[in-house]
């Protein structure tokens, strides 16, 4: 015990005489060899002491652009991130072509989410030094933050043209391409990355998304096929469900003079969701989404046909719906004719002179599926557009809709209500106005007639001149 307090003082006195022999040898070495032992203590993983030794070079030499750089290096592993930037930004003022200086930066800023400083920097260095995949991935991952998608895509391109196996780097550049909407491109990444790294449920999923997006629907569902059952079983069954219970309703023998709202909108719904219903597995079944959009409509159809033309023509409210359907006296087909030619001829004006505005060509969103759907269903899509989906319409607008306004408003007012429900459900931004100018000659052949048929042949010469006019061009 006696001797503990003199080993005490031996160990004091060596190390005081460690570092003052340190400081002795630091003060008799030149920048170089100070930048060196730096180096060396980077490289052991004293970065204390190696932030000490590049401030001594700085302190010697405050034109030293390689010693503010690896000081910095030093400041953000220590984190101190706000100096680092400080010291590499010192850097490049003393050298403004030092590629590590804009690499460290660009690295440094990234993590501090300074996305605009990280792209500048790492933009200068990849012009620099072209050979850096992590360079390029970074820059990528920081324009992607930016939202400058095409940019990061660019990137992306650069890093995988170096790394062409790179899980990242595909992964990233599928994501970005996904924002831009560009599935098609999308998938060979995410294909890539998953093969890669099987399994990965972050690439599993927007891979799903962009194989629905493409009409790859058994990819897509070889991928998660839970889902095929967990969406299509509980929609299924509460469709036809609620299907029965609108049958029941539609054939039992009412007292109103009038369709009810709600059983209006109950068939407005199922309508559409019929549509999504019959999608699914028809697209599953021949991998072609857009081609059958058509077709599912055509399918939802067909339970509203057969409850209009059976079930509503029994109620008190069921004139318009009674077969033979009327045309009116030719005369009032006369007018029809001539009128749908004048709204024909003024949407055509219409449709024109948006695209002189907007510099664009102006098409109803359906335009494209229904061109897809007619190369791989000619006869069947030609018949749905032209007659199964017309009578529908009619059905559920012109005869269940203006019924119930009939209860509650002026003609002329419920002509043009149900003219606006009419363009409104068909989502189409410009094309609101076109159907909306067709769904007042179809309301007015409806109240002119009492009766389904004018409306219904309008609507059906409308949709076939429209189709013509797709196989022409």
């Amino acid at each position: 015990m006696k001797k503990l307090p003199k080993f005490c003082g031996v160990l004091l006195l060596g190390i005081f005489l460690s570092l003052t022999a340190r400081g002795e040898q630091t003060n008799h070495l030149s920048v170089d060899e100070l930048n060196q032992r730096g180096w060396e203590e980077m490289s052991s993983n004293r970065w204390n002491a190696a932030q000490a030794t590049f401030a001594t070079v700085i302190a010697m030499d405050p034109t030293n652009a390689y010693a503010y750089c690896e000081l910095g290096r030093c400041q953000q592993i220590l984190g101190h991130a706000a100096e680092a930037i400080k010291s590499f930004d010192r850097a490049i003022v003393l050298a403004p072509n030092y590629d590590r200086a804009y690499l460290r930066l660009g690295y440094c800023a990234y993590q501090q989410d300074s996305f605009q400083k990280s792209a500048d920097a790492l933009e200068k260095y990849v012009s620099l030094n072209s050979t850096n995949f992590r360079a390029y991935l970074r820059l990528g991952q920081s324009l992607s933050e930016l939202k400058r998608v095409a940019d990061a895509v660019y990137a992306y391109d650069k890093a995988l043209q170096l790394q062409p196996e790179d899980f990242d780097a595909n992964e990233e550049r599928g994501l970005s391409l996904m924002e831009a909407r560009r599935f098609q491109e999308a998938t060979v990444n995410f294909e890539k990355a998953n093969q890669l790294q099987p399994g990965q449920f972050e690439i599993r999923l927007p891979l799903f998304v962009c194989y629905l997006a493409t009409e790859q629907i058994e990819k897509a569902f070889q991928i998660f096929p839970i889902v095929l059952g967990v969406v299509a079983l509980p929609l299924t069954v509460s469709y036809f469900m609620g299907l029965l219970v609108l049958f029941r309703f539609s054939f039992q023998p009412q007292t109103s003079q009038f369709p009810g709202l709600v059983f209006t909108l109950s068939w407005l719904v199922f309508f559409f969701t019929g549509q999504v219903l019959f999608l699914l597995p028809i697209a599953l079944l021949t991998q072609h989404l857009m081609a059958n959009v058509i077709f599912s409509g055509a399918l939802s159809a067909v339970p509203l046909i057969l409850a209009g033309t059976l079930g509503f023509a029994r109620q008190p409210w069921g004139e318009p719906f009674a077969w033979p359907l009327r045309l009116g006296s030719k005369r009032t087909i006369g007018t029809a004719l001539s009128v749908w030619v004048v709204v024909a001829l003024l949407n055509s004006g219409y449709s024109d002179l948006i695209s002189r505005l907007t510099h664009e060509q102006i098409t109803q969103n359906t335009i494209p599926i229904i061109t897809e759907a007619l190369k791989v269903h000619p006869i069947g899509t030609s018949v749905s557009v032209v007659v199964v989906l017309p009578l529908a319409e009619e059905i559920l607008f012109r005869g269940l809709m203006f019924g119930v306004l009939q209860r509650r408003l002026r003609i002329t007012t419920n002509i043009i209500v149900c003219s606006l429900i009419f363009a409104a459900v068909h989502l189409q931004l410009w094309g609101f106005l076109p159907l909306f100018g067709v769904g007042l000659l179809l309301g007015w052949c409806r109240w002119k007639t009492g009766s389904l048929g004018l409306s219904f042949l309008m609507h059906a010469l409308n949709n076939g001149m429209a189709l013509l006019f797709l196989k022409i061009t």
